[in-house]
């Protein structure tokens, strides 16, 4: 918002800094000011005023308050008030202050969307052109110069931030009511206006004073007379009450509406106003009379006329001021400063906060227009930012500083993420709950001991979820509408039924890791068996092997029998106990998921994991001298086990071969004697000395040698 440094030094007796200290003195203690404009002879503030300071500061008022906080000034004293003449009005929902004869009703239908509606009536006013100080001040501040009655209802919005409307008495329809009184009927029977605060017609239109037409709908709140719209509450003015060279009375409108309804009417009708931003983040309802009782005066001086005596104030429920109990002890506490009793009262004495002390706190009445001070820590804030951020020193923490304690499970799923996350993986959040879908999906074990939710907010959440893989499937198909490849992993909790020794725990939460793969690729179980790999060494876990050919049953088992092809899946172990599955997905499992390229999956008992997992790596230093490399196929039954292969080679190689990588498995009809082959790539590397071929050669034909003294194996020249 545009604030004017000349306008605000009219505030003070004393001089103002700088403009550019003082854009630095607001920055640091109230808002930030992000620009500082030189414009004529004035100097104009952008300032970024928060939404929870609206209600005080939208005005330059607010910001002369700010200022006389942060200074140390005295704020002049308010100008006197406006001439009245002896008539007034009636409010219907509120009240009439001091009013003879009433000739203008207020009518508010829904005081939640009009908390308060105040009215004045001036008469006999003379309007013309605005004096040469308001153009001038208006137009610095972005707003064109209408009338010299239009001009003063702008000044005082951007004087008090409360934005209040002016209407031509004249154009008002007269109210349907009756008086008794014949003689007063005729006196006042120009004057004798309704004005009612009402929801719109569904249809009914509006045309406003830039000469556009808006379709409205009973969600917006409009300010009507007997028969029209006359203005759209809270955001702008209509044409029928306009007032023009020809206006002689006039009706002022001060008022507060609902933030809420201001907002989305704004939005609804794309209509934003300086108005309508004011009010769509609230404003005191007790600034209502105040800024009217302005508007009154300023008008009288500068188009003549007289106010009426009685203001009409529709004003059912009064906003109190609230009231805070302090305790000076911890203000210097909270704020980390050893600021004297006194210096505290007087910074809160200087926002105009009534105080009643005792000897060792005080109670804090807090202005209506203060809405964000509602707790104790609000108002030490803003003694804090008053005494200066700059001026309180840094201390060191006070008080024995224990270390927590160690969180396994945070730790080593941030190490099992980032390694995932590497390899290329993506994580993926899922709901706890599994559909029939799923369910089919499962064994006949996992099944009987589903966790049934007792009343699903949809079908796809029936089952709290035994597993992890099931929607990282769903997931994976999803993504392969859109991609080639996808590969995704999960760390979350399943919820199965305890074994009936856990009588006390019907039910069991267990951490689970889960990874997905697919592809258009026949190597797929290859590659999560690679990852896994890479997993297990992040996590400093060694031993691992792989049990393809498991004679006991167990839950695992049961997951790699309904979802995989069962020559390639295996039991994830070590020693004997089962840590998870590894397989590739059966043909009718991605049909049922909806997966036409190649799949796979891992899921680990994360819990278990966790409790094997090494901190401490183990470091190998990288050989300086280069490594030789050589590719061997071997054409094995195909029931062989490619680990069985790999320890033939790496046993007979020793210590010179640094690295052993599978590269490619061949399967095909056309093979002899249902046959495979597997081709590896070896590395040989000393950290001694440079390798020669012949010493390379040498371990080659002895690695040859054995795996062909095997029967039905070849080695492939």
């Amino acid at each position: 918002m545009k604030f004017s440094y000349n306008w605000l030094q009219e505030y003070f007796k004393e001089k103002l800094p700088k403009p550019e200290k003082l854009a630095e003195l607001l920055t640091m203690r109230s808002f930030e000011v992000e620009r500082v404009e030189r414009i004529s002879k004035d100097w104009i503030f952008n300032i970024d005023i928060l939404p929870n300071r609206m209600p005080d500061a939208s005005g330059h008022l607010g910001i002369a308050r700010e200022c006389a906080a942060i200074l140390n000034l005295k704020l002049k004293a308010k100008s006197k008030k406006p001439q009245l003449s002896a008539e007034g009005g009636s409010a219907s929902g509120g009240k009439t202050k001091n009013s003879k004869d009433k000739f203008l009703e207020i009518k508010v239908e829904d005081s939640n969307l009009c908390p308060r509606y105040t009215a004045r009536v001036v008469q006999n006013v003379k309007v013309g052109s605005s004096p040469k100080w308001l153009k001038e001040r208006l137009e610095l501040l972005g707003l064109n110069s209408i009338n010299n009655v239009v001009d003063a209802a702008n000044y005082i919005m951007l004087e008090t931030g409360q934005p209040t409307h002016v209407f031509d008495a004249d154009k008002i329809n007269n109210s349907k009511l009756k008086t008794q009184n014949s003689k007063l009927q005729l006196k006042a029977q120009n004057f004798r206006k309704q004005i009612i605060i009402r929801m719109a017609k569904n249809g009914e239109k509006i045309t406003t004073l830039d000469n556009k037409e808006y379709e409205l709908n009973d969600s917006v709140l409009v300010i009507a007379d007997s028969k029209d719209p006359l203005a759209i509450a809270g955001i702008k003015g209509g044409k029928k009450a306009e007032v023009d060279s020809k206006t002689k009375n006039i009706v002022l409108e001060s008022a507060n509406f609902d933030a809420s309804n201001i907002r989305i009417t704004s939005q609804n009708l794309n209509l934003r106003t300086d108005a309508s931003v004011r009010f769509s983040y609230g404003i005191d309802p007790n600034l209502a009379e105040e800024a009217g009782g302005r508007l009154a005066m300023l008008i009288q001086e500068l188009a003549g006329g007289e106010t009426t005596e009685g203001i009409i104030d529709a004003y059912p429920k009064k906003i109190v001021p609230a009231k805070i109990l302090l305790d000076f002890n911890k203000i210097r506490k909270v704020a980390g400063a050893d600021i004297a009793d006194e210096e505290i009262k007087n910074i809160l004495q200087k926002f105009g906060f009534k105080l009643l002390v005792t000897r060792y706190s005080l109670l804090v009445t807090i202005p209506t227009a203060r809405r964000d001070l509602q707790i104790k820590e609000d108002l030490i804030e803003e003694i804090a930012r008053v005494y200066g951020y700059e001026n309180i020193k840094p201390r060191h923490p006070f008080g024995e500083l224990v270390p927590p304690q160690k969180n396994d499970y945070i730790f080593w799923s941030a190490k099992a993420r980032d390694a995932l996350k590497e390899l290329g993986f993506f994580e993926t959040y899922n709901y706890s709950f599994v559909g029939q879908k799923e369910a089919d999906a499962m064994p006949d074990r996992a099944r009987t001991n589903l966790i049934e939710v007792k009343n699903p907010i949809r079908p796809e959440f029936k089952f709290m979820k035994p597993a992890l893989i099931h929607n990282l499937l769903n997931n994976a198909a999803m993504n392969l509408k859109n991609y080639n490849s996808v590969e995704l992993f999960e760390i979350g909790k399943i919820f199965k039924f305890a074994e009936k020794k856990f009588t006390d725990t019907p039910q069991l939460e267990e951490t689970r890791l889960a990874f997905v793969a697919a592809e258009n690729s026949k190597d797929i179980f290859l590659k999560l068996k690679g990852a896994l790999t890479s997993l297990f060494e992040s996590l400093g876990i060694g031993g691992i092997w792989f049990d393809d050919a498991p004679d006991s049953p167990s839950e695992f088992q049961d997951v790699l029998r309904v979802l995989t092809s069962f020559s390639r899946s295996a039991q994830i172990k070590i020693g004997d106990d089962i840590l998870g599955v590894i397989g590739e997905l059966h043909p009718e499992t991605r049909k049922r998921f909806g997966i036409e390229s190649e799949a796979g999956f891992v899921e680990l008992n994360f819990d278990e994991t966790m409790k094997i997992a090494k901190e401490e790596q183990e470091f190998r230093p990288i050989s300086k001298y280069p490594a030789i490399f050589r590719d061997i196929s071997v054409l094995v039954p195909y029931q062989t086990k490619i680990t069985e292969v790999m320890d033939i080679i790496e046993n007979v190689a020793g210590a010179l071969l640094a690295d052993t990588d599978l590269f490619d498995v061949y399967e095909d009809e056309a093979l002899a004697g249902g046959k495979k082959s597997i081709a590896f790539r070896l590395m040989f590397q000393s950290h001694e000395k440079t390798l020669s071929d012949e010493e390379v050669n040498k371990i080659m034909n002895r690695v040859i040698k054995t795996l062909e003294e095997k029967p039905d194996w070849e080695v492939r020249k």
